[in-house]
């Protein structure tokens, strides 16, 4: 598959230092995660059915948001918004689809910039049957109507286009990536830029020389960002001539390129996370399986523009000689400032067990990974960190899941990092109507500039039925 890229990222925290039961310095966190509460549906929403929350973003300063879609009392999926202040979370919205709808739409990705401006992009179904790419803005705590985004001009009748991933360098000024089919009915990958607030047509992506004449099958773009100034980028997965895995970058302007492995013959490559540096460098992660099939994890750095080979990460002194295929595998990047990011992710210990790990960029050289210790009741511990944040200021948070010794299945946690230094990970506390067997987990995180973070994610109540959830933290 191909990969492209573009950039976001954010938080903060205060905290003192400690040593951990690894011998790894930790930190007593001083900034604390609020327990988790439910997410209310849209008032007609059917009851507890169909509800997805695609993604978090926060402004420098303002409520938190967060969007994904709902199933209305008619069956009918429909888009959501919903904002945080404060520590609390709001009802959901629906957000009013364009005229030409046909109810089955949702929201797949967000992004802020500025203090109080924020956007997301999604797909519908028209009256027609056909799918449309949609974007929506949010200004001051209100969301207009979605509009239809144009795709490019060798869109087949039924483009069956989507927004997938949305990034922003200032308020009024985001990229958006997605997929539609052409007039031949090959899957192609799109971008589209909003300049004053205002979106034109998508262009085309060309895919790099070695890509496979007739794409077909889902591109999995699996992140977007944006330097306060210089191009956009996205990542995105792609099949290359000899059906081999591969992953690509693309910039604002439709040039894409290929992400080149720390090794030659690599059988799959994989980038999971992009972020880039408020000066304007980015960073891409994520993991690629070697000529005899054995997976690593991989960071890559672009300076000016181009992008270099990417590097093998260390793994802990445990890891597993020969891990389990899908191990090891950086999920999650952010940028402080340039050449100075953090990676999360998770591995295969000795032993077997899921372990928890980060990696940190300082100068622009990657060190080794090293292993977070999960929270106390954590069972072998079947842990993984999935999505990271920093600000600024140089602090981070990143979320992710693990299982609980008791066998009552999967639970949500979080850790923070201030001044280089990981504490321990801790569980977030449940709504109160969880189930004893939550099968519960986090799936994004954001911060503002002035360290608040927010985390989304999902649950299943008493009744069994899915939940959304959020949970905040203070500066």
């Amino acid at each position: 598959m191909v990969v492209a890229v573009l950039a976001l990222t954010g938080c903060a925290s205060t905290a003192s230092t400690t040593t951990s039961r690894h011998g790894v310095p930790s930190q007593t966190q001083a900034a604390v995660w609020s327990g988790a509460s439910t997410i209310a549906p849209p008032a007609n929403a059917q009851s507890a059915q169909g509800l997805r929350v695609s993604g978090v973003a926060c402004p420098s300063s303002g409520p938190c948001i967060a969007v994904g879609s709902f199933k209305d009392s008619a069956g009918d999926e429909q888009p959501m918004a919903v904002s945080e202040t404060g520590g609390v979370w709001g009802h959901a919205s629906e957000i009013t689809l364009p005229p030409n709808s046909n109810p089955s739409a949702g929201f797949e990705g967000v992004a802020c910039a500025g203090s109080a401006s924020c956007v997301a992009v999604g797909g519908y179904e028209d009256n027609a049957g056909d799918g449309q790419a949609m974007v929506a803005s949010e200004t001051g705590g209100v969301w207009g109507h979605a509009s239809e985004i144009t795709p490019p001009p060798n869109a087949a009748s039924n483009a069956a286009a989507d927004l997938n991933r949305v990034a922003c360098s200032k308020s009024g000024s985001c990229v958006a990536v997605g997929a539609y089919k052409d007039g031949a009915g090959d899957l192609q990958l799109m971008v589209d830029s909003e300049t004053g607030g205002v979106w034109g047509s998508a262009i085309e992506v060309t895919p790099p020389p070695d890509a496979e004449s007739s794409p077909s099958g889902d591109l999995d773009l699996t992140g977007a960002a944006c330097p306060a100034s210089g191009p956009c980028v996205a990542v995105s997965g792609y099949k290359d001539s000899s059906g081999g895995e591969q992953s690509m970058v693309v910039t604002e302007m439709g040039v894409a390129s290929q992400l080149t492995a720390p090794e030659s013959g690599s059988a799959s490559v994989h980038f999971d996370g992009v972020a880039c540096a408020p000066s304007g460098s980015c960073v891409a992660v994520g993991d690629y399986e070697d000529a005899l099939t054995k997976d690593h994890a991989m960071a890559v750095s672009e300076t000016g523009g181009v992008w270099g080979r990417a590097s093998e990460i260390m793994l802990p002194p445990n890891a597993a000689s020969n891990p389990a295929a899908g191990t090891p595998s950086l999920k999650g990047v952010a940028c402080a400032v340039s050449g100075s990011c953090v990676a999360v992710g998770f591995y295969e210990d000795s032993a077997g067990d899921g372990q928890a790990m980060v990696v940190s960029e300082k100068g622009g050289t990657w060190g080794p990974a090293r292993e977070l210790a999960p929270p106390a009741n954590a069972e072998h511990p079947g842990a993984e960190l999935s999505k990271v944040a920093c600000v600024p200021s140089g602090s981070c948070v990143a979320v992710g899941d693990y299982d609980v010794s008791s066998g009552e299945g999967q639970r949500p946690m979080v850790v923070s990092e201030t001044g280089g230094v990981w504490g321990h990970a801790s569980e977030l506390t449940l709504p109160p109507d969880a189930n004893s067997n939550p099968d519960a987990s986090l799936n994004s995180v954001a911060c503002s500039s002035s360290g608040s973070c927010a985390a989304v994610g999902s649950y299943r109540d008493n009744a069994g039925h899915g939940q959304l959830m959020g949970a905040s933290r203070g500066a």
